[in-house]
């Protein structure tokens, strides 16, 4: 009765979104990478571009891995376009660029965990498996009033196994999406809407009026500060500016570009940015003159919160004796580069004040 009633709900209040206009394999891969850590609203723009710049597996196993973070620009957490990007290689080279079809053949691509494999095993190929997000944990949690917390490996295996128990075998993919879907919109996570809720006959933490207390989760996140000092450098008379390239691939930002920065513990003052620049730049203070300071900019992450100051410098002659990771690149070339969000914040700053 549960899934019965659910998939009825769920053919009348589904919402028209781009990727459902589809059901391939691809489609789905994409919208369900793009969509983790991402609300639906955001996603919905970047999905359009990227699929119009890489409308197959065959155009994104071609592209340069730069090309593919530049159009992933803006959408965070680029060790998924990397890894999307590497498994489109993947696909190209083990399955003559077509999806592998059986969920644990595409739980083994780059970036792809349980969730997502079931997603697109259950709505491409209509495979019985389940597809557990945070939409799905939450609701399940409240339906059958889940004490366990749901951030743990004990409450996940729970709900998973529930989840596996009322699965309809004939519409798995539906059903998964349904539950998702009721989670987005209706039973959402700090003011429920019950009474619209077309399970609520069903729910046992409605019924014992214990919804708001659900789910249980266990707080491990600890907020850590960082500051980073940025150095603008262009140069006047080439009209080029400098930029770096993340290279440590520890780093959630590598393969992407910025300006060349100094983290410390705090912002830097005008003097401590000149400082740095004689005493590990090798440069004289002949060389360059401090023409601009921003307002300070707050980025937030998951589990960090940065702070960020631009000195912008201008120079006359080129630099000599840079790493290898900073290059001079012209200015009107300079959005061609991925950056992460924090640099495009302030790209689009310096910009409308033009």
């Amino acid at each position: 009765m549960i899934s019965a009633q659910l998939l009825a709900w769920f053919r009348v209040n589904k919402r028209p979104l781009p990727w459902r206009e589809s059901k391939t394999p691809y489609t789905i891969w994409i919208s369900e990478i793009m969509l983790q850590q991402t609300r639906v609203n955001q996603v919905i723009k970047f999905y359009l571009c990227f699929m119009e710049k890489f409308p197959d597996i065959k155009s994104l196993a071609a592209a340069s891995e730069q090309e593919v973070l530049k159009y992933w620009q803006g959408l965070g957490y680029y060790s998924r376009g990397r890894n999307i990007h590497k498994a489109a290689i993947q696909i190209n080279t083990l399955y003559n660029n077509q999806f592998p079809t059986q969920y644990e053949s595409i739980k083994k691509l780059p970036g792809v965990g349980p969730y997502t494999a079931g997603a697109i095993a259950s709505i491409a190929f209509h495979s019985p498996v389940v597809a557990i997000d945070g939409n799905v944990l939450r609701v399940i949690s409240r339906l059958f009033a889940v004490n366990t917390a749901i951030n743990t490996s004990e409450g996940k295996k729970i709900i998973t196994g529930i989840v596996e128990d009322i699965l309809p075998k004939k519409q798995p993919g539906d059903f998964n999406q349904a539950l998702m879907e009721l989670g987005a919109l209706v039973c959402k996570p700090k003011n429920p809407d019950c009474d619209s809720c077309p399970l609520k006959n069903y729910c046992i933490a409605f019924q014992q009026g214990i919804q708001y207390q659900l789910p249980k989760k266990i707080s491990n996140k600890k907020n850590h500060l960082r500051y980073f000092n940025y150095i603008v450098i262009r140069n006047p008379l080439n009209k080029t500016s400098y930029i770096h390239y993340r290279e440590n691939s520890n780093d959630i930002w590598f393969h992407l570009f910025e300006f060349p920065m100094v983290e410390d513990d705090h912002l830097y003052d005008p003097d401590e940015i000149c400082s740095h620049l004689l005493n590990h730049w090798s440069l004289n203070s002949g060389q360059f003159v401090l023409t601009n300071i921003s307002a300070d900019f707050r980025h937030q992450l998951s589990h960090q919160t940065i702070y960020a100051r631009f000195f912008t410098l201008e120079i006359a002659l080129p630099l000599n004796n840079l790493p290898d990771t900073i290059q001079a690149v012209r200015n009107k070339d300079i959005n061609k580069y991925p950056f992460y969000v924090l640099i495009s914040k302030y790209l689009e700053f310096t910009h409308s004040k033009k």
